[in-house]
């Protein structure tokens, strides 16, 4: 049986820990868009209800502005396919 991984609010670390994510929200167009960001070592993971986007982390960059830039990405993503009710 296949656990769908995606919609897990909470994961668990390495070392088993449960880590949980860090609500983040954008404005495109007008319209508020929401996604969950989880830090696990070196790679921040924003997941969304219509995907997930992952990118190690920059020390010059903030986690804050990395996972706004990916649900921003996943966003527009999104609105480019055919049929997106977004």
């Amino acid at each position: 049986m296949r656990v769908d991984r995606a919609r897990e609010p909470l994961r668990r670390g390495v070392e088993g820990f449960r880590m949980s994510g860090r609500s983040i929200h954008i404005k495109v167009d007008g319209r508020t868009y929401s996604g969950t960001s989880v830090v696990d070592r070196k790679v921040l993971t924003v997941t969304t209800t219509y995907g997930r986007r992952a990118a190690e982390i920059n020390p010059r960059v903030a986690h804050e502005a990395l996972a706004h830039q990916l649900l921003q990405d996943l966003v527009r993503e999104e609105k480019g396919r055919k049929g997106s009710t977004l």
